[in-house]
């Protein structure tokens, strides 16, 4: 909170003193900033070769959040998501059936597959196996 974010949480509470934002964003900005640095560096890997170096931290991320101003409420959010970002068979599940996103990237010898539709949490019980 004292990065500047408690004043920004005040200004959108309309309050005089410092409070959080309405979510918690700095943990999970920065652990998607991770996912997006690790996918991104065993992309360029395994493309060319070159190994990518990521430094990442809390602190940077609340600058960021900071120095930008947020969207207005009319602006749409998502991306129009499209045929392709998309695996060609529906699963069924007991929402109804889906259509997983396709994976990033894949490896050779070791197909993305799930034995289980998704569904409920604890509906299966956890386990983690080592096929590839």
């Amino acid at each position: 909170m004292s990065s500047g974010i408690a004043h920004k949480g005040a200004t959108w509470a309309g309050s005089v003193r410092p409070a959080p934002l309405p979510v918690q964003v700095l943990d999970p900005a920065t652990g998607y900033l991770a996912a997006a640095s690790a996918v991104r560096g065993l992309t360029e890997r395994h493309t060319s070769g070159r190994v990518l170096h990521a430094r990442l931290s809390l602190a940077r991320v609340a600058k960021l959040l900071v120095d930008h101003p947020p969207l207005e409420a009319d602006v749409p959010l998502d991306a129009e998501a499209g045929d392709v970002d998309f695996l060609l068979d529906s699963e069924a599940t007991g929402w109804g059936p889906v259509k997983r996103l396709r994976p990033p990237l894949a490896i050779s010898g070791c197909p993305l597959s799930w034995d289980l539709p998704a569904g409920p949490l604890r509906s299966a019980s956890p386990r983690f196996e080592t096929s590839c």
